[in-house]
């Protein structure tokens, strides 16, 4: 699929290469607190061989969440029955068997590798490596901002954890300032590039209220399809072996409880009121929830042994293993027979190519009249920027042009206007940017071959190129 992939899996994924790209020009685009030091950085090294290479990059981060997630199953077998050993197989299958985390095995995304981050802290502190454990946390928060959190959280964990798991208070300090050891370096080198203590604050690129509003439904809708659905049985069952009194001894649950529950727990409840109350950009998507997709790997195993440990007939016990893992690849093949996999190019992407090509094609024409390249195009979609320079800061793009740019730009500005990207972004409506002297040069309601391009698509339709004379 790495190699397939003509499309990309959604847009913030190509918006993150070309945040890698751009760090391989200008080293201070690192810096990016969207798109997060360390992964700029990790997919930076497969950029001079192109998107494919990145993507095997994201294959190996999954290979070693997987490992992790094995690592750290170990020290949870006294949960399950002593007779079953096959509990390697099963993790490797619930952890792929998450929809989303499959998706993102071979994707330029972010999520797989803070749960790379944390999967592998969890077993350092079973093992009770505290430095290793804070070090790993502190490098998640360099890879998305539900790591930033667990950073800020980690003092509290440990003083949650320092009587359950033997930590003594050096040691518990020590772990506590390694963890900021990343982020402090981080915020150190955009003090000295952007010249102010304050530019995390003034960088940062979500406002309080996120513009895609209250997002409820979804919020619980994204819990249950981040699972598959059908992981849901098993989950449960896992969750009521853990926390069930005398079903299992007290040192184990609590090092169920502290291991496993706590990041699951955090992470669906941080989401699901961030969902609900409309913040910081968010969208209630399944994917938020990667970021503990190896946790849930062990929750739904220990639960599917629960399971099978109480049904005593055996042919049943057999039939319903079957079932499950007939399920597993089920969102795969659907995938594949709907032409969604390999990732196709999205219908918005097929219209604004095509867009362009037209119009470096066309721009000498007399109705538009541009003899040379322009110097400011502005895009809300992140595409048009792919396809140009492969860059996401050319000049005019999303993150340098807002409304007021748009009014007051020079003659010669371009702007690609669809209506996807471009409303949900706050851009200005088109009735004001023909009173700010913009011309309409092409529309996809005036090209057939544009209008006819991925005709099923119903959602971007209408997409227009203006020139400021």
């Amino acid at each position: 699929m790495a190699v397939l992939s003509e499309g990309f899996v959604e847009p913030d994924e190509m918006s993150h290469f070309m945040k890698s790209m751009d760090a391989l020009q200008h080293w201070h685009y690192v810096l990016d607190i969207w798109g997060r030091p360390f992964c700029i950085a990790y997919y930076a090294i497969g950029v001079p061989w192109g998107i494919t290479f990145s993507r095997f990059l994201s294959i190996a981060a999954s290979i070693l969440t997987a490992l992790g997630t094995i690592r750290l199953a170990y020290h949870f077998l006294d949960l399950t029955p002593g007779y079953f050993r096959s509990y390697r197989s099963w993790l490797w299958l619930l952890l792929f068997a998450q929809p989303y985390f499959m998706l993102q095995s071979f994707s330029v995304m972010t999520e797989i590798l803070l749960s790379c981050f944390w999967i592998w802290a969890a077993v350092a502190v079973a093992h009770n490596r505290w430095l290793i454990a804070g070090l790993l946390v502190g490098l998640s928060g360099l890879t998305r901002p539900e790591g930033s959190l667990a950073v800020a959280a980690w003092p509290l964990f440990l003083i949650f954890s320092q009587s359950h798991l033997n930590l003594r208070l050096p040691k518990l300090f020590a772990s506590s300032a390694v963890a900021i050891v990343p982020s402090f370096t981080w915020w150190v080198a955009g003090m000295h590039v952007f010249g102010g203590w304050n530019w995390f604050i003034t960088h940062w690129p979500w406002a309080v209220e996120s513009v895609y509003g209250k997002t409820p439904v979804e919020a619980v809708l994204a819990v249950l399809n981040a699972a598959n659905f059908w992981m849901i049985i098993p989950i449960v069952s896992g969750l009521f072996i853990i926390l069930k009194k005398n079903s299992i001894g007290y040192e184990l649950r609590k090092r169920s409880i502290i291991l496993l529950l706590i990041p699951v727990g955090s992470i669906f409840m941080l989401h699901f009121l961030l969902g609900v109350l409309g913040l910081f950009g968010s969208l209630s998507l399944p994917r938020y929830y990667i970021t503990v997709s190896p946790f849930l790997a062990i929750i739904a195993w220990i639960g599917i042994e629960g399971i099978r440990h109480q049904i005593q007939y055996t042919g049943m016990v057999k039939w319903i293993l079957i079932i499950i893992i007939l399920l597993i690849p089920s969102r795969a093949i659907y995938m594949m027979d709907h032409g969604t996999l390999p990732f196709p190019k999205h219908c918005d992407q097929v219209k604004l190519e095509l867009m362009i090509n037209w119009f470096m094609e066309n721009r000498n024409d007399p109705h538009i009249g541009m003899d040379q390249q322009p110097e400011n195009i502005v895009a809300a979609h992140p595409y048009v920027n792919y396809v140009l320079s492969g860059s996401s800061n050319t000049p005019g793009s999303l993150r340098l042009f807002n409304s007021g740019g748009i009014k007051t730009a020079p003659a010669g500005t371009v702007l690609f206007v669809e209506d996807g990207v471009w409303k949900k972004n706050g851009f200005p409506s088109i009735d004001s940017i023909f009173r700010w002297n913009y011309t309409r040069v092409q529309d996809t309601r005036l090209d057939k071959q544009l209008a006819d391009a991925c005709d099923n698509d119903p959602l971007h339709e209408d997409m227009n190129i203006f020139v400021k004379k």
